[in-house]
């Protein structure tokens, strides 16, 4: 039997091979912090930096040299600003979307609902919280179109922005991903970019978190890694956190439009998933 082996992003940080047990860890450079550690361990030096630089120009302007001190802190009132003021494009457009039979006024509800479940915007609970509020969303909903209008609501309402679908794919996303997972490979793989800063975390560098939303399809057969849905039809969600590695990572996740894309409704009931 040929042994075929996918990639879900190409630095190779995981994989998962038909047919086998492999999984591979993500690779990191010896003795470098890496992951939601990192990012956590940068932010807090970033602003133990912009505390001291606050200091000083307080000591400048204490000791007679007001000009001084006052464009130093400016400039680091600038420096904060600039680092939020990249949030203001929430990417609207992504949230009028349809799937399927689900509509933008049914997505909207999916959206609001799961709004109003997020207990949390910590970096250090996210990936818990993202999986909890889907969940909590989807309840005992069984359709693929309603699972994954409820996946793109949740991740909107943490504010993670949609970039492809299966856009690491030899042809970067451009055939039907729904036939692909029947056909071909186990499951689809939807990209999405986070602002770190979206999460009460002060970075300006390394700052892009990605999050790969992983559907189940009817070839898959068992979770290659502890990270992957448990069986058929079920969605999971991967993120990797800022890292050294990696710093060029927004430009690496490309944009292929505003929306997942939904099966067709011959395709659809494939990838349905049953409750325990």
């Amino acid at each position: 039997m040929e042994r075929r082996i996918y990639t879900l992003h190409p630095i190779g940080e995981s994989l998962c091979s038909i047919g086998s047990d492999h999984f591979e860890a993500p690779r990191t450079i010896v003795g470098l912090p890496h992951g939601r550690t990192m990012t956590v361990l940068v932010a807090l030096a970033t602003i133990l930096v912009l505390c001291a630089a606050v200091v000083v120009s307080v000591f400048l302007i204490a000791y007679g040299k007001k000009r001084g001190g006052l464009i130093f802190l400016s400039v680091i009132v600038a420096f904060i600003g600039a680092n939020y003021a990249l949030l203001i494009d929430t990417h609207a457009k992504q949230d009028d979307c349809a799937f399927g039979p689900v509509s933008n006024d049914q997505y909207r509800q999916y959206l609001s609902l799961a709004k109003a479940r997020i207990q949390t915007r910590s970096a250090s609970d996210f990936e818990s919280e993202l999986s909890r509020v889907f969940r909590e969303t989807s309840g005992s909903e069984t359709s693929i179109y309603s699972r994954l209008a409820i996946m793109h609501a949740t991740l909107r309402a943490l504010g993670a922005e949609y970039r492809n679908t299966n856009g690491f794919d030899v042809d970067q996303g451009r055939s039907d991903p729904y036939l692909n997972a029947i056909t071909q490979k186990p499951y689809v793989s939807y990209q999405y970019v986070l602002d770190v800063n979206r999460l009460r975390v002060f970075l300006p560098w390394p700052r892009v978190a990605w999050i790969i939303g992983v559907l189940a399809g009817p070839r898959y057969e068992k979770p290659p890694g502890p990270l992957y849905p448990k069986k058929r039809g079920g969605l999971a969600f991967i993120v990797h956190w800022p890292n050294l590695e990696d710093v060029d990572r927004d430009a690496k996740v490309k944009s292929s439009g505003s929306c997942p894309p939904a099966p067709n409704k011959d395709l659809a009931e494939s990838f349905s998933f049953t409750p325990d």
